[in-house]
């Protein structure tokens, strides 16, 4: 039951981020400046449950049927939701499943208002582990030549998860100025 209700989940989407959206099919998670927002990747499913639930079986026709919106999945994020320097960043805090927090530089009742310019250290390491599972699942899918891809992509996140661990903590980052978003009243994740 729990595969067929991921593949469904993926494969009835109506974008590959996966958009939040009410029973009549409308989308409830839009942003101040209207786009419409989707699954956060850090928010468990889809990939380290995936994982996980493969481990259990190893049902490869499963994982075939899935890898296709998998990978769409994290090639959307690449696509939509990484900036200039190649850092992910959420389009608001809503996207990020953590709304109002004070991470993302926003007033009480800005949830919505996008803050593209936050780039923050959970989103990349999620990103990293989202393609290491795609590097995982690439031959059970029956897609050999994308292990490669999606291994060297996960280096490549790694790498930029530690570059932001700053002075024994992993810190947000605001990309306007370069520098580790430090609050005096709030611990950073």
């Amino acid at each position: 039951l729990a595969k067929d209700v991921i593949l469904g989940t993926f494969a009835d989407a109506p974008m590959p981020n996966v958009p939040c959206t009410r029973e009549d099919g409308s989308m409830n998670m839009v942003s101040a400046g209207g786009e419409e927002c989707g699954t956060a990747p850090i928010w468990v499913l889809p990939f380290r449950t995936i994982q996980s639930v493969y481990d259990r079986d190893h049902d490869d026709a499963w994982v075939a049927a899935l890898y296709p919106h998998l990978e769409a999945f994290v090639q959307w994020w690449l696509d939509n939701r990484t900036d200039e320097e190649g850092r992910f960043f959420w389009n608001n805090s809503w996207e990020s499943g953590q709304d109002g927090s004070k991470r993302f530089l926003i007033e009480e009742g800005e949830e919505g208002k996008e803050a593209e310019y936050v780039q923050t250290a959970d989103v990349e390491a999620a990103m990293a582990d989202a393609m290491r599972v795609l590097a995982n699942l690439a031959v059970p899918a029956g897609r050999l030549e994308r292990a490669g891809h999606w291994t060297a992509m996960a280096e490549r996140r790694v790498e930029s998860t530690r570059a932001m661990y700053v002075d024994g903590w992993y810190r947000d980052f605001d990309a306007r100025t370069g520098k580790p978003i430090i609050l005096p009243d709030y611990m950073d994740v």
